[in-house]
This record gives C-alpha cells, sequence and structure tokens, in this order.
C-alpha cells in the first residue's frame, strides 16, 4: 500500500530542493548545466525519502512510492524552469518521465537503508570529488552490460510508448537510443552515452525531433 504520507514529504523535499536548483541555474550556468543529472539525482533522493518513512511495505510498493514522489517533484521543478525560459517544453514529458524512473529506484534501493544512510548515499552518488581510496572499485561501464538490449515501458501519465536500445560498452563507451512514440508520430528520440571516467561511469543525453532538429 502506498503511503500518502510518505508520498507528501518525499515530494515536498524533493520540490524545494528541484525549484531551489533551477532557480540557482537561472542565472548559474554551471548549476543550469547539471539540469538533467542534478534533476534525476533529486528524484532519488526523493525515492529514498519515501522509502525511510514508509518502512514495512514491500520493495515494488516502495518502487511506485518513489516514483509518484519523484515524478511530482521533478515535474514542478521542470514547469517553474521553463516558465523561467530556460528549459522546451518537451522537457515537461521526457524529464519528468526520466525522474519517475530514478525516483522509483530510490524507492526500491532505500528499503536497505536507514534515513541517515540514505542521506549519506545519496551524498556519496552526488559527489564529483575523486576519491584515491576507491579507486580500485570504481564501476565502469563493463559492469552496466545488464542494459544492453531493447527495453519498453507504456506511459503512465501520458499518452506514447518509450523504446530504449543499449549497445555493449566498447572501449570504455556505451551507447543508446529512446524514442517516445504515440501512435504513428516520434514526440522525442534521446541520444544516451555512458562513458568511463576516473570517478567512474558518468551519462549524457541529448534531445532531438524525429528529423534531429536539437532541443537543447
Amino acid at each position: 500500500m502506498i503511503s500518502s504520507r510518505a508520498v507528501t514529504l518525499a515530494a515536498t523535499v524533493g520540490t524545494i530542493l528541484q525549484v531551489g536548483m533551477v532557480v540557482l541555474g537561472h542565472t548559474n550556468p554551471s548549476v543550469k548545466a547539471m539540469f538533467a543529472v542534478g534533476g534525476m539525482g533529486l528524484s532519488l533522493l526523493a525515492g529514498l525519502i519515501y522509502a525511510v518513512n514508509a518502512r514495512g511495505s514491500s520493495v515494488g510498493s516502495l518502487s511506485i512510492g518513489g516514483a509518484i514522489a519523484g515524478g511530482i517533484c521533478a515535474f514542478i521543478g521542470i514547469v517553474v524552469s521553463h516558465l523561467l525560459g530556460d528549459v522546451p517544453p518537451s522537457l515537461l514529458l521526457l524529464g519528468t518521465v526520466s525522474s519517475v524512473v530514478t525516483g522509483a529506484i530510490g524507492g526500491a534501493i532505500g528499503k536497505f537503508f536507514s534515513a541517515a544512510a540514505a542521506v549519506v548515499v545519496f551524498i556519496a552518488l552526488s559527489s564529483s570529488e575523486p576519491s584515491t581510496a576507491n579507486a580500485q572499485t570504481v564501476a565502469t561501464t563493463k559492469d552496466f552490460s545488464w542494459l544492453v538490449g531493447r527495453w519498453q515501458g507504456t506511459m503512465t501519465n501520458g499518452p506514447g510508448i518509450a523504446d530504449v536500445t543499449f549497445q555493449p560498452a566498447v572501449a570504455g563507451l556505451m551507447t543508446g537510443v529512446m524514442k517516445l512514440v504515440a501512435g504513428d508520430k516520434i514526440l522525442v528520440v534521446e541520444l544516451i552515452s555512458i562513458v568511463d571516467t576516473p570517478n567512474g561511469p558518468e551519462m549524457r543525453f541529448r534531445h532531438f525531433s524525429a528529423s534531429l532538429d536539437a532541443y537543447e
């Protein structure tokens, strides 16, 4: 069962952080450049917050609650960013979908963490500082081999099917493409790269129309 109290708390905290990020990014190019990764990271945190406040629920239930909280806070943040003129309206759908996924991940993994541990995990995931202590255990693109193949999902909060395909990692680079399709219309094409860096894999992506007109 989904806890409305935990959803409200997680979505509220996530919304405050999302709006704070986009408002700061409106005048700070460095923050604006991190909108995509930062927004999904904050939705992941919202999922974690939901999980630690909905103890006793199943992993599936926590995933759903985390997805709801992550999606709500991301949507509001993107709306504010759009009203400020910083992102196109197309990201209202795509950005929310991406954050629903990371919110669900946060909810699922949050089952195995206490509240304090969840905060530590989020800080560790958000840190961009290199660490010599864990240099031997840093992940690589090879650790994401489970992504290889074709993935499809039907939108629950709007029309369309997300169709994603990932290729195997080669020379420290993993590539993917996502098509968001509604009927016989392509809503957006997303090109994705996961590349090895000294601090571990980084995911980068760009969005285009069906004729490859860039949205960003």
